[in-house]
């Protein structure tokens, strides 16, 4: 999934005998942004008449980026308009000694602090590395205004929403009925054209009776068409779904970029959106099953559910029954995934707020051979861990986890800065 471009506003506050000199840096500014898919536009204030110009700022950015030139006295006012508008804001202190931008970023900050989300970046115009961090709290921004405006289909029997009402996020309830009337109106031979392209055309293992993996594409094209009707973005599903564990269904809507959840845990659900929405790569969401210690790995299942373009190769992925023990029959994916270096996150709903939990690792591949060695049928991931697992184990309150290939550590923390939570970094 490509990036979309970012527009937002670079608003330059500065004593007005600075302006010349800040004007030669909007070009390198402007280049090292767009780059990344980022479009400025500048708007320059330098006396407080010129104040006003905020109020032309559309809320619908994602946020707002500020330089400070020179020994700004108007502030205050600044940051009387800054928190009526309620947007994440990065200060920035250009470091040129002729600029003078420090002091006045690091009074606005001081004025801003635990009253809005922002942070505070110093950055050398000349060396485009330093421009990277600005950029990653635009992305970040951008993935939270992405997550707040997302359409979630919850379908029927899955009742734990309050998180996703709290977040004042567009809830759009489905049927069973609905669902199983749209099953019924497709043809089989529409569910044998789609088993070609997602899973002959894969060369995807079938392990399972075909029966049940046309049950599985056909509840597939249903939701599909239910999301494009609706225009959903995320579907929160009870498991087991109309007499099935949905997970071959629900991988090829992760495929595609529509979140699923199926575990009736909301701040999962959460993680896996932030986490695609910085990405704009497959999550995994599973359990811890077992920790080695020693080589600082752990072990990571899902019940069934994961994207297939996190598997080394798709030939690797073998389509499974559901263990006979399990809450019901269905289709598994098994597979260990890629390597990468890649991130964990655990979002945790508490009373006054949101903690956030963040570790990293290197995931890798294995054997089939080890996957035997717990729940073969199921999706596994092998991370090596940058530090102890145990401090993981001890941070979280159960064992469920959200994994993405990559190292999205620096977004987190600059998430955590925006809606102001209690960030641990394992």
């Amino acid at each position: 999934m490509s990036a979309r471009e970012i527009v937002i506003p670079v608003l330059v506050i500065a004593e007005s005998h600075l302006l010349p000199r800040v004007r030669k840096f909007y070009a390198k500014l402007s280049e090292a942004f767009t780059k990344r898919n980022i479009k400025p536009t500048f708007i320059e204030i330098t006396t407080i008449n010129d104040i006003n110009k905020i109020d032309n700022i559309n809320k619908e950015y994602s946020c707002i980026v500020i330089l400070t030139c020179g020994l700004v006295k108007f502030l205050q006012h600044i940051a009387e308009k800054l928190l009526k508008l309620r947007v994440p804001t990065a200060l920035v202190a250009l470091l040129s000694p002729s600029l003078i931008s420090v002091p006045s970023a690091m009074q606005l900050s001081s004025i801003l602090k635990d009253r809005l989300g922002h942070v505070l970046f110093l950055a050398d115009p000349e060396d485009e590395r330093s421009i990277i961090g600005i950029t990653s709290f635009i992305r970040t921004a951008d993935a939270l205004k992405d997550l707040l405006s997302s359409n979630v289909g919850v379908i029927e029997g899955y009742s734990n929403i309050g998180l996703l009402k709290s977040l004042n996020m567009k809830i759009k309830y489905i049927s069973k009925e609905n669902l199983r009337n749209k099953m019924e109106s497709i043809s089989d031979d529409l569910v044998k054209k789609y088993f070609r392209a997602y899973i002959e055309s894969r060369l995807l293992q079938v392990r399972t009776d075909m029966k049940d993996v046309h049950h599985q594409i056909r509840l597939y094209i249903a939701l599909r068409r239910i999301i494009d009707e609706e225009d959903l973005n995320a579907v929160l599903t009870p498991c087991p779904l109309l007499g099935t564990t949905p997970c071959l269904a629900l991988s090829l809507l992760e495929e595609e970029g529509i979140i699923t959840e199926c575990l009736g845990s909301p701040s999962l659900f959460i993680g896996s959106l932030l986490l695609r929405s910085i990405s704009r790569k497959p999550t995994f969401t599973g359990f811890i099953s077992t920790i080695e210690l020693h080589d600082r790995v752990i072990r990571i299942l899902s019940c069934g559910k994961a994207p297939v373009s996190m598997a080394i190769d798709p030939r690797d992925v073998e389509l499974s029954p559901q263990p006979n023990t399990w809450i019901a029959p269905g289709v598994t994916l098994s597979f260990s995934t890629k390597r990468a270096r890649s991130t964990i996150l655990r979002i945790v709903q508490k009373e006054d707020g949101l903690k956030i939990i963040v570790a990293s690792g290197e995931t890798f591949p294995v054997m089939k051979n080890l996957l035997k060695e717990d729940i073969p049928v199921w999706p596994h991931v092998f991370m090596k861990m940058d530090s102890s697992p145990l401090k993981l184990i001890e941070t979280l309150e159960d064992p469920f986890i959200n994994v993405t290939l990559g190292d999205y550590r620096r977004f987190i923390m600059y998430l955590a800065k925006i809606i102001n939570a209690e960030l641990i970094m394992i």
